[in-house]
């Protein structure tokens, strides 16, 4: 894999803190594309899942009126003979290149290439699966030219964070049906399963989508609060909820208060 360079990480940086700020599952997959377009800002990317439980399938697009149905069922028709199916059923991981499968005049030869690429104007394409629990997942990458080392890298070291931001959002949106009608956890909630009454005023914001940024600017208004300090009180958070992420957190709040 290759090395990124320090302009490369921060973006990656960036898309990692933008995709794991989504609260909405609508807007997933606008900020999945908004934080591709950071390094790729040419590219046409698409995320696709397929329920392994109900057979239910849904897409979506960074450019959705490209895709017409005639394009969309070539694509569904063709999907077992893509170059790189091989490699995704073989439980391949990172960023698969078209051209990592089989060379570009092959690819051009291919039903694929003029009953798919051609018409949407692209000719070159990197799968990204995305390991969710339960569903056959991928990012599909298209662009006029090829990737370099450095990019497919980037959206190797990408998909793990789409995988897991995704799986927060599903099971949130579960467990919000579950507790429909259950009043909003105030402090004393919180506060039984082990925050404090800073944290327990924190993660209310956090429930509620806000970002460290903002949330420096509600309470400001009360009291001198700095960035650092909410930083430090996410980070504890994060580690008595036992959540690598803020969606992570809220979710594990939400099940220990309703098992209270």
């Amino acid at each position: 894999m290759e090395s990124l360079s320090l302009a490369t990480v921060r973006k990656l940086m960036l898309a990692v803190e933008r995709i794991h700020s989504v609260t909405e599952p609508g807007s997933f997959g606008p900020e999945v594309f908004a934080a591709i377009a950071e390094l790729l800002p040419e590219a046409f990317v698409s995320f696709e899942q397929l329920d392994r439980r109900n057979g239910e399938v849904s897409s979506v697009r960074s450019e959705e009126e490209r895709m017409t149905a005639d394009i969309e069922r070539r694509v569904i028709e063709l999907l077992p003979e893509h170059p790189a199916m091989n490699r995704v059923l073989a439980g391949s991981k990172g960023a698969i290149r078209v051209t990592d499968c089989i060379s570009q005049r092959e690819f051009r030869d291919s039903a694929y290439y003029s009953d798919v690429m051609v018409p949407l104007g692209l000719n070159y394409q990197t799968v990204v699966p995305v390991d969710i629990p339960h569903q056959i997942a991928g990012l599909t990458v298209n662009r006029d030219k090829n990737f370099s080392d450095r990019e497919t890298t980037f959206l190797a070291l990408l998909a793990p964070h789409v995988a897991l931001a995704c799986t927060n959002l599903q099971r949130r949106a579960t467990l919000q049906k579950k507790l429909a009608g259950l009043p909003f956890p105030d402090s004393e909630a919180f506060e039984a399963i082990g925050l404090t009454p800073r944290e327990s005023e924190i993660m209310h914001w956090m429930m509620q989508g806000r970002r460290d940024s903002e949330i420096v600017t509600i309470l400001g208004e009360k009291r001198k609060v700095s960035i650092r300090t909410i930083n430090n009180h996410v980070r504890n958070i994060l580690f008595k909820m036992n959540a690598e992420t803020r969606t992570g957190a809220c979710i594990n709040a939400l099940e220990r208060i309703k098992n209270i």
